[in-house]
């Protein structure tokens, strides 16, 4: 096939589609015939007019006796998109990329399916429960992994799973006798194939798992179901999702930890502990953790119980504590494969035998049980181990291992080591969506997987979607601070924002009232400033001497030209007595505005007069309103107080402006000159041009009635003769 028809194929399918969310069956039809025709595949054509013929003659009916059911519309649209579906599928096995290799891979082996996978899976296993060897050599495991990972590619990778295939793996995944490791990892990929296809029967698995009460399995299925559900809200049959939001609501799943958590991932990371664990482990060796005299004798400065008490902070709250660390050992083979991104760890996986012979078995079951490390992490830590030699490899794992059980000294982490299952679901959650994160963040040809377009504040935060989830009022305040507190200040501010839309600024506190308005000012949308005012407005109804509330709201006010509001919003909140400079400056602004230049300037000598001496804002101010006022003499003194690095800020010549209106134009001139050549100041010209829009806003103020200001009006163009020459000599 070639590229050119392979591109007409996927524009032919993106219109079908189009045509079918506008009720278009008829043309839809024809585009996916026309598509089917690109791809040269022939077995779709019958499927095509059968579903044309049915189309044909039920709208014959309705235009001659009675409207057809909405049912028979649906499964018409239904039919369609199934056909759409396997066009699409049709196109990704002809990408190179890793889901278009498995669908090619399948097509190569037709005598393979889901169902033949299985069953050697499942003999095998037999075959290991009777084989004394397999107790003690992980080796043994090879097989039963190989097929495990083989049934996780055809899940992932499957078109639409028929009912005697949904009731074997219905059945196989509540099957205690069959390793929970294995069942888990299906449970990822049947939540990863989610992305590609929303089969029900799929969803209905995943249900099932989340109520089936193994816990492991039941959390990564809620996950998956929550990101899901979020990611396509509005884009699957309402029974489907709203089945999903009741099963996970039957279950008893935390929406709210499950947001917090995923928001986590989005962040930029917490502090990695991992060389904390790594220094202080040394002095925790041989000690007993249970004696308190022992302990007392441990050399820990301050630092180090502040490395202690943060790490355990971090813990609880569900960081990622140890990602740029840990997580980043992604190097190994073992990682290459997709399956092993899922895998619950193993002590006795076959890969890890190097390390697992002797005594570090213990070591790797011990690891096992540490539950704040996500499963792919300890993968990397054993692996990363096994490059070293196996004195140095024992040493050091037993070193990070006694670390770990030190610095998580807790009684819900001792709890945890004595009783994998006893791990609170928030753990759990946390550890399943740090696996999702992780992979997305590190596989390589993620970029080519959906969930990779999905995985952003942006679309999983947007409120159409969370509403669906049935979380409330105080959720979306906790999760849009979260947000924010992770550097997502839009997808913080829509949840806010959300909020006022449906019950006014009184559903806020003033904390959150505050955030969404700075947060709106910032963005400066076209309704932003409307929405900051509203909220700054209600902070003052509540609070009357918020004086910093006010200077927020008077700039709002000022930006909208209200300025006489603003003005009278500052004096009416106490700022005479306040001692605050900022007020001041912003009432400066505000007289400013209103053209009273003698109280803007006798402002901001209070202004200057209370704020630090380091701070030279209101000197700036006063520099330049000085100038405007036609007060040139103060002006200039007043720059000579503001050190020169600051004076830079400063508008274009402003100090030669101020120099020259005094009488001394040639030390104005080679001032201008000075500044031209100044590192960072840019092309000569451009200096000349920021010059003169300097010098033409000074004529709506006082100064322009200076006698010296007609001269200034040219200076420029003494500039660029200066600069340039003339044919009648340099001036």
């Amino acid at each position: 096939m070639t590229n050119d028809n392979l591109h007409q194929a996927r524009q032919l399918l993106d219109r079908a589609l189009s045509e079918l969310r506008q009720y278009k069956y008829a043309e839809a039809i024809q585009s996916l015939r026309s598509a089917a025709a690109k791809l040269a595949d022939d077995t779709l054509s019958g499927r095509l007019d059968d579903i044309e013929s049915r189309y044909f003659y039920m709208l014959r009916y309705i235009s001659s006796y009675a409207p057809a059911s909405s049912g028979d519309i649906a499964d018409i649209a239904a039919k369609i998109k199934d056909i759409a579906a396997i066009i699409r599928r049709n196109i990704i096995a002809c990408d190179n990329t890793a889901y278009g290799a498995q669908i090619r891979f399948e097509r190569l082996r037709p005598e393979e399916n889901i169902q033949s996978i299985i069953s050697d899976y499942l003999s095998e296993a037999a075959r290991l429960r009777t084989d004394p060897s397999a107790l003690t050599d992980p080796r043994s495991h090879a097989t039963l992994e190989r097929l495990s990972a083989d049934i996780f590619n055809r899940l992932w990778a499957h078109y639409r799973l028929d009912d005697d295939t949904y009731t074997l793996l219905e059945d196989i995944i509540a099957d205690t006798s069959i390793s929970e490791v294995d069942r888990e990892l299906w449970i990822n990929a049947l939540g990863l194939s989610l992305f590609y296809y929303r089969d029900s029967n799929v969803i209905r698995l995943l249900q099932k798992a989340l109520a089936n009460g193994e816990r492991r399995m039941a959390i990564a299925s809620a996950v998956w179901l929550v990101i899901i559900a979020t990611v396509f809200s509005g884009r699957m049959d309402d029974p489907v999702e709203k089945s999903i939001w009741e099963s996970l609501t039957i279950a008893g799943i935390d929406l709210y930890e499950v947001y917090s958590q995923i928001i986590r991932s989005l962040g930029n990371g917490s502090k990695d502990f991992f060389n904390d664990l790594a220094s202080l482990s040394q002095r925790f060796r041989g000690l007993d953790l249970n004696n308190a005299e022992a302990l007392k004798n441990i050399d820990l400065s301050t630092d180090d119980y502040d490395k202690i008490r943060r790490f355990n902070e971090a813990q609880a709250s569900g960081a990622d504590v140890f990602g740029r660390s840990i997580g980043n050992m992604r190097y190994f083979p073992f990682f290459a494969s997709l399956p092993n991104w899922f895998i619950p760890f193993d002590p006795q996986h076959s890969l890890l035998a190097d390390i697992t012979d002797g005594e570090g078995a213990e070591i790797a079951e011990s690891i096992a049980m540490m539950p704040h490390i996500a499963d792919s992490d300890k993968y990397a830590l054993l692996l990363a181990m096994s490059n070293m030699p196996s004195a140095m490899r024992s040493t050091t794992l037993s070193t990070l291992v006694d670390g770990m059980r030190s610095m998580s000294d807790t009684p819900e982490f001792r709890e945890a080591m004595s009783e994998i299952r006893n791990i609170p679901d928030s753990t759990l959650i946390s550890n399943q969506i740090i696996q999702i994160s992780r992979f997305i963040a590190k596989y390589p040809k993620v970029g080519e997987m959906p969930i990779s377009r999905y995985w952003n504040a942006d679309t999983l935060f947007e409120p159409s979607r969370l509403d669906r989830s049935g979380i409330g009022t105080d959720a979306y305040i906790g999760l849009s601070k979260a947000l924010g507190d992770q550097g997502n200040l839009s997808a913080s501010c829509r949840l806010l924002r959300h909020i006022v839309a449906a019950d006014g600024t009184s559903a806020l506190a003033d904390a959150e009232l505050e955030m969404l308005a700075d947060m709106e000012t910032a963005a400066q949308q076209p309704d932003s400033s409307d929405i900051a005012e509203d909220c700054y407005t209600e902070i003052l109804r509540r609070e009357p001497g918020r004086l910093d509330i006010a200077v927020k709201l008077s700039r709002i006010y000022l930006q909208s030209g209200k300025v006489q509001h603003a003005a009278d919003i500052l004096i009416g909140s106490g700022i005479e007595g306040s001692g605050e400079p900022a007020p001041l400056i912003c009432l400066a602004q505000c007289y400013e505005a209103l053209h009273d230049l003698e109280q803007a300037i006798e402002t901001l000598h209070q202004a200057d007069f209370v704020a630090p001496d380091d701070d030279f804002t209101a000197k700036l101010k006063l520099a330049e309103l000085y100038l405007r006022n036609g007060q040139p003499h103060e002006s200039a003194g007043t720059i000579d107080l503001i050190p020169a690095d600051i004076r830079r800020i400063l508008p274009t010549g402003l100090h030669g402006i101020a120099l020259w209106l005094c009488g001394n134009t040639a030390e104005a001139k080679n001032m201008w000159l000075d500044e031209i050549s100044t590192p960072g100041k840019g092309d000569s010209l451009d200096y000349i041009k920021d010059l003169r829009h300097t010098i033409a806003e000074l004529g709506d103020w006082p100064v322009a009635a200076d006698k010296a200001y007609p001269g200034l009006r040219v200076a420029p163009d003494i500039l660029l003769y200066r600069l340039n020459g003339s044919k009648f000599g340099n001036i």
